[in-house]
C-alpha cells in the first residue's frame, strides 16, 4: 500500500515537471516569436529610413535627409546595426557617380564641391571625399590664392592681398582663416586710406582726398568712420571755397601768395561739385581722370554705358533703394544690357538696406532665423549678413508669411518673388558686382 502510494506521489511530480517544461517552452516559442515579429518591424522600418534618405539625399533636399537620420529610428536596432554600411556603400556610390558627371561638364566646380560637402558631414568616406576633391581645380586655384594673399599681406600690399583672400572658396579648409584676413586688411586699408587723404587735405586738395575716400568703399562701406570724415572734408571743403572767392579783393601779391589754392579750388569746383569726370590740371600734382562715387550714381539702361563700371564676371546687379527695384545688367565694361527687371522689398527705417559696392560671396538654398521666426530660400549673399533672397516662409518651408514688395519691409535683406531670388540663386555667380544706392 506503501509502496503504491509512493508511485503514484513520483507519478504526480514528474507530470507536474513535464507540465512546467511545456509551459516553458510555449513562453519560449512565444518569446521568439515576438522578437522575430519585433525584429522583421525593426527591420522594415529601418528599411524605410534608409530608402527615404536616399531619395531624399538625391534630390539635394539635404535638410529633410539629415533631419531624418538624426530623428528617425534612433532606438531601432537594425539600424544601429546596418546604418554604417548602407551608408558608406551608398555614398561610394554617390561620389562615383558625381564625379563622372563633373568629369563630363555636366555639374560646375562648386557644385559638385557642395555636394561633397553635404556627404563629409557624416564622417563616413571622407578619404574618397578627399581623393574627389584633389580632382576639382577650384580648390587648387583657391589654395594658391590663399598663399598669395598671404604673401601679399606680408608684404604689406592690402588691396590685392584682400583680393586674393576674397578669391578663396569658402569650400576651403583656409576659408575662415581668409575671412579673418580679410578684416585685418580691410583696418589696414583704412588706416592708409585715411593717412592719404589726411596728407591730401593737409595740402587743400579735398576733391582728391574725399573721391579717395569714397572710391574705397568696397572695402568699408558705411564705416561711421569714414563717412564722418567725408563730411568732415566736405564742410572744409566748402570752407576754403568761400575763402578763396574772398581772396580776390586782396592785393596782387596776395594773389601771388594764393595761387596754388586758386588752382586747387577750381579744380575742386570742377571735379567733385558736378557728377562729370573731369581733369586736375594743378602742375603739383598728376593729370588723373575722376570719376562721381558710384554710390551716388544714377544707374538705368540710358546711364550705365556711361559710368565706366566693371565686375568680375558678366554680370552686374544694380538695387535702386528709392524705386524699390532690382536689375541685372549682362555684358562688360560700358557694353551692358538690361536682362532683368525685378520689383523687391529692402530694409525698413532702423534696419536699412546699406548703400555701397559689393560682390557675390555665397549661396545657399535655405536658411531659418530663430531670431525674426522666419526663414527664405535662394539667399545669394554680397555683404555680411546681407542677402538677396525669396519671400519670408515660415519654419516648414509650406507658407510665405509676407507678400511685400515694392516697399521697404525686410531686416535689411533684398527681398523678391520666390522665382525672381531662384533666378539669381541660379545665375549670378561669386564675384559678380552689386551696386546699391
Amino acid at each position: 500500500m506503501k509502496e503504491k502510494e509512493e508511485k503514484e506521489e513520483r507519478e504526480k511530480k514528474q507530470e507536474k515537471k513535464k507540465m512546467k517544461f511545456s509551459l516553458s517552452k510555449t513562453i519560449t516559442m512565444l518569446l521568439l516569436a515576438f522578437f522575430c515579429i519585433a525584429m522583421s518591424y525593426s527591420f522594415y522600418a529601418y528599411n524605410d529610413i534608409i530608402t527615404d534618405f536616399k531619395i531624399n539625399f538625391d534630390k539635394k533636399d539635404y535638410s529633410t535627409a539629415n533631419s531624418l537620420m538624426v530623428s528617425k529610428g534612433n532606438f531601432n536596432p537594425a539600424k544601429k546595426l546596418l546604418l554604417y554600411t548602407d551608408l558608406k556603400n551608398y555614398f561610394s556610390t554617390y561620389i562615383s557617380d558625381l564625379m563622372s558627371n563633373y568629369k563630363n561638364n555636366s555639374l560646375s566646380d562648386e557644385a559638385t564641391l557642395a555636394a561633397l560637402s553635404e556627404v563629409e558631414r557624416y564622417g563616413i568616406v571622407n578619404d574618397t571625399i578627399s581623393e574627389a576633391k584633389k580632382n576639382i581645380p577650384l580648390l587648387n586655384d583657391s589654395a594658391n590664392n590663399f598663399s598669395l594673399g598671404m604673401k601679399l599681406y606680408k608684404d604689406k600690399n592690402y588691396v590685392e592681398a584682400y583680393n586674393a583672400f576674397d578669391k578663396v572658396s569658402n569650400f576651403d579648409d583656409n576659408f575662415l582663416k581668409a575671412e579673418e584676413y580679410k578684416k585685418d586688411v580691410i583696418n589696414s586699408i583704412k588706416e592708409e586710406t585715411l593717412s592719404s587723404a589726411e596728407k591730401l587735405v593737409s595740402e587743400n586738395y579735398f576733391s582728391k582726398a574725399i573721391t579717395l575716400l569714397e572710391d574705397n568703399t568696397k572695402f568699408y562701406s558705411n564705416d561711421k568712420d569714414i563717412l564722418s570724415k567725408i563730411n568732415e572734408y566736405k564742410d572744409e571743403k566748402n570752407n576754403f571755397l568761400n575763402k578763396d572767392s574772398t581772396s580776390k579783393n586782396l592785393t596782387s601779391d596776395s594773389s601771388k601768395n594764393t595761387s596754388s589754392n586758386s588752382n586747387e579750388s577750381k579744380n575742386n569746383n570742377s571735379s567733385n561739385d558736378s557728377s562729370k569726370s573731369t581733369t586736375n590740371s594743378n602742375s603739383n600734382t598728376d593729370s588723373t581722370t575722376k570719376t562721381t562715387s558710384v554710390a551716388a550714381m544714377t544707374i538705368n539702361s540710358n546711364t550705365i554705358n556711361s559710368l565706366n563700371l566693371t565686375s568680375d564676371t558678366s554680370y552686374l546687379v544694380y538695387v535702386n533703394l528709392s524705386a524699390q527695384k532690382t536689375y541685372v545688367f549682362k555684358g562688360k565694361k560700358n557694353d551692358w544690357s538690361l536682362l532683368k527687371n525685378y520689383s523687391c522689398s529692402t530694409g525698413i527705417k532702423g534696419s536699412e538696406t546699406p548703400s555701397g559696392v559689393y560682390t557675390v560671396k555665397e549661396k545657399g538654398d535655405w536658411f531659418y532665423s530663430t531670431d525674426y521666426k522666419e526663414g527664405a530660400k535662394y539667399w545669394v549673399q554680397f555683404d555680411g549678413n546681407y542677402l538677396f533672397h525669396s519671400l519670408p516662409y515660415n519654419e516648414t518651408k509650406t507658407k510665405i508669411t509676407d507678400y511685400t514688395l515694392g516697399k521697404a519691409a525686410s531686416h535689411g535683406c533684398v527681398r523678391l518673388k520666390v522665382e525672381d531670388a531662384k533666378w539669381i540663386y541660379d545665375n549670378i555667380t561669386r564675384g559678380s558686382k552689386v551696386i546699391i544706392n
